[in-house]
């Protein structure tokens, strides 16, 4: 495939901001369609109306460049567009994830300052807007609730998304408050596998920066091509697909509410989608229900990024040979972005083995966690990365942003990697927490793990370690099976002892129904550790 000429969509590699960007397309392509929500077809010179009336709406409400807005909701156009809303006059808005409850939302809105939420009324019977109204009340800084309405019902003390929506323009306003690329872009909250959620801080210039090295270094897309946003909106992922990937190439995209795998699948074949994104479980989960899978028309799909969590090589081959599409891995991060990823044009064999390399907007280093030395190729280290698509620094957290960003500005991920080519493609190991010490062996999870799914009955599978007097640390492998299949536990025993070094193969394997997930994708390690130690009695 030959790389593209990106000259027509960026000319600098920093310096653009939201809206410099949507407001190009609004004048380049106004009948271009920007969003496409059920029926509803948004075009970008609407995007760009909208956008600058919400705008104007929270200036009047007293609004200023700096302060934050929390926008909590699903995949809809009205969540998309009170984030460009808001970034267009330099407010930073705090998107709130719908699977957040009570406790979650009063500490990232809280911790954030929020002024303003946006909320949906109700979503998954969930009464968001109650809850909002709620902490409003022992919230100091939320003085202000603006509801996207799903309902009929209205109170008149609180003010309506789609009456803002209408207010005339104020461009005015709009320029004074204008940002600058260096300025803060978004906080977005961590899922918080280590405790309480972390707010990433990213500015204009570090989003784009991220999003146009790896447009034209991994995936060489265009304005033509058609995205479906099966992530949601407010998850890093979501971040890089609409407000990096599809608004700095001016494309389509189709925004679906919520993941199930016939609307997966509908929504491709419906709008002739040819690209998407998603954790391994987006892709597998058709092949597994959906009967008719392969008389579908999916012929416009030409090429898949799978995210969130490591796949597998016999998942990754079993998805590209289903979809007929050209298929790489990224591994990200909501300090990073994408930290490394195969290259569209990767032999085969590569991307199935690796998870590729990073992009030009970053440095990376392999270094011993403990020594701070770099190691030697071949060897396990921790990733550090340095660039300007980093995340700044940690909201309202000094204290950890020096702990974990040192002083040559080098991020320290907290994954495991080694470098096993001279293209400096890495075989990603997983996290410093997760390794787990038995009689003085490292045994790393996602190696076991990956092993695990790759057996033709295994559908996911996370390893656990435990404290154990003689050996230091034992370990637990929990096995959740594809759907109709019965794994036998022996049968996980003999393919891990006849594969797997002896102090890998696990001394515990649970098979279960299924696993905790965060909102990522990925499984709920902290939920899975607590159920264990409780069965087995240990604090």
């Amino acid at each position: 495939m030959r790389k593209k000429d990106y000259s027509k969509y960026w000319t600098k590699v920093t310096g653009d901001t939201v809206g410099d960007i949507l407001n190009k397309w609004a004048e380049r392509k106004p009948k271009g369609e920007a969003l496409i929500f059920k029926e509803r077809k948004i075009t970008w010179e609407q995007m760009g109306n909208l956008t600058d009336s919400l705008a104007t709406a929270f200036i009047n409400l007293g609004m200023k460049k700096g302060d934050r807005i929390g926008i909590l909701g699903p995949n809809h156009p009205e969540m998309l567009i009170c984030w460009f809303a808001s970034a267009k006059v330099g407010i930073i808005p705090v998107p709130l994830s719908t699977r957040y409850r009570k406790m979650e939302l009063e500490y990232v809105i809280s911790n954030a300052g929020c002024s303003v939420v946006v909320t949906i009324d109700e979503y998954e019977n969930f009464n968001f807007l109650e809850t909002i109204i709620e902490l409003k009340r022992k919230t100091p800084s939320l003085k202000t609730i603006i509801v996207h309405k799903t309902k009929e019902k209205k109170e008149s003390d609180l003010l309506y998304l789609h009456e803002l929506l209408n207010i005339p323009p104020d461009y005015g306003k709009i320029e004074k408050n204008r940002p600058l690329a260096t300025d803060p872009l978004v906080i977005l909250y961590t899922s918080g596998t280590t405790g309480i959620p972390k707010g990433v801080v990213h500015t204009h210039d570090s989003m784009f920066c991220d999003a146009k090295a790896y447009i034209s270094e991994v995936h060489w897309l265009t304005d033509e091509d058609v995205l479906l946003q099966s992530m949601p909106w407010f998850h890093m992922v979501g971040h890089q697909n609409f407000n990096n990937t599809c608004l700095l190439l001016g494309q389509k995209n189709i925004l679906m509410e919520y993941y199930t795998p016939e609307k997966f699948i509908d929504l491709i074949e419906k709008n002739k989608v040819t690209w998407l994104d998603g954790v391994p479980t987006m892709f597998l989960l058709p092949i597994y229900r959906i009967p008719d899978l392969k008389a579908r028309d999916l012929s416009s799909l030409k090429f898949a990024i799978v995210c969130g969590y490591y796949c597998p090589p016999e998942q990754m081959k079993l998805i590209k040979e289903t979809y007929n599409v050209d298929l790489i891995q990224i591994v990200g991060s909501t300090e990073g972005g994408c930290l490394l990823a195969n290259r569209r044009d990767d032999p085969v064999e590569k991307i199935f083995s690796t998870v590729g390399r990073s992009t030009s907007s970053k440095e990376i280093r392999i270094c011993n966690p403990d020594k701070g030395e770099e190691v030697q190729r071949g060897e396990v280290g921790e990733l550090w990365y340095r660039g300007p698509s980093i995340f700044k620094y940690y909201w309202n957290n000094p204290d950890l942003t020096k702990k974990e960003k040192d002083e040559e500005g080098y991020w320290h991920s907290g994954d495991l990697g080694k470098v096993v080519d001279d293209e400096g493609n890495i075989c990603f190991m997983g996290r410093i927490k997760d390794v787990i010490i038995r009689g003085g062996f490292n045994i790393y999870p996602s190696e076991v793990e990956a092993f695990a799914m790759n057996l033709y009955s295994v559908d996911n599978a996370v390893l656990i370690g435990y404290p154990d007097p003689i050996l230091g640390e034992k370990t637990c492998l929990f096995i959740c099976p594809k759907q109709g299949v019965v794994v036998k536990e022996e049968e996980i025993r003999r393919a891990c002892r006849e594969n797997l070094a002896d102090y890998k193969n696990p001394d515990l394997i649970k098979i279960v129904n299924s696993l905790p997930l965060l909102p990522s994708g990925k499984v709920d390690r902290i939920t899975v550790r607590k159920q264990l130690f409780k069965e087995l009695g240990l604090n």
